[in-house]
């Protein structure tokens, strides 16, 4: 699995050559759809004022036929596009006046997805110089990572990418690489610089200095708890002796 940093997507975009090459990529991160429903996409199924897209069919993967859309028991299905910048790469498509296709290979033919990555997707991932190149499935992890990075729960996730199952949608969500995780923590650390928190023992007879940590840190009131270990059980009702507030 090949996950798109978010610092990607602007050079992905500066890479492209074409709307369609725009449409591509950002059909796959801004809705998750499949290879399969993308290439098969007409105008008439796609409504950017009111913000959705309808599966209608889908290109069979490895040949160039186009049939009916059923998922799940279901014979269409709405997807919400989730950016304007979507809306506004589908508005500068011009439908093929043959079949109304938004992204054909040529008049009235629809792509192949061997063909379509070769002659697509391998040049557009070179020239934004994202490497390992991903697979146009692997956008679909990406934005399903995405979403949860975001605190979107699971239950939402996978009604936007159309899951049966949650179990489903948790194989959609990834943790990211180390070195990204590593400055996405400090960050989260640096939010916080500066700050102080003040631990004390609540028990009107313990002589424990209050303890003062920077940086929100809990080890505080951690270390103030074993200081105060004979007041560790908790008062009447389950609190616990031991607050802690901001300082200053």
């Amino acid at each position: 699995m090949r996950l798109v940093e978010v610092g990607s997507d602007d050079a992905a975009i500066a890479a492209c050559e074409t709307p369609q090459d725009l449409a591509w990529l950002l059909i796959a991160l801004d809705t998750g759809i499949r290879w399969g429903e993308a290439a098969a996409l007409t105008a008439d199924a796609v409504d950017t004022r009111r913000g959705s897209i309808e599966l209608r069919q889908v290109v069979e993967r490895g040949t160039k036929t186009l049939r009916p859309w059923t998922k799940n028991g279901k014979s269409d299905d709405l997807v919400p596009i989730l950016r304007p910048r979507l809306a506004a790469a589908l508005d500068a498509l011009v439908p093929d006046p043959e079949t109304g296709l938004l992204l054909p290979k040529s008049p009235g033919n629809p792509f192949e997805y061997r063909d379509w990555s070769r002659r697509v997707w391998a040049p557009l991932m070179r020239r934004a110089g994202i490497k390992p190149r991903p697979r146009y499935h692997d956008l679909r992890h990406t934005l399903g990572t995405r979403l949860a990075d975001g605190g979107l729960p699971t239950s939402q996730i996978k009604a936007i990418l159309r899951h049966a199952d949650e179990r489903t949608t948790e194989r959609y969500v990834h943790a990211p690489r180390l070195d990204v995780l590593a400055e996405r923590a400090r960050a989260a650390l640096d939010k916080h610089a500066g700050v102080e928190v003040e631990a004390t023992c609540q028990s009107l007879d313990c002589a424990a200095p209050a303890v003062v940590e920077s940086a929100l840190s809990i080890a505080g009131v951690e270390r103030l708890l074993r200081t105060c270990a004979a007041h560790v059980p908790v008062a009447p009702g389950g609190a616990s002796v031991v607050s802690w507030r901001l300082a200053g």
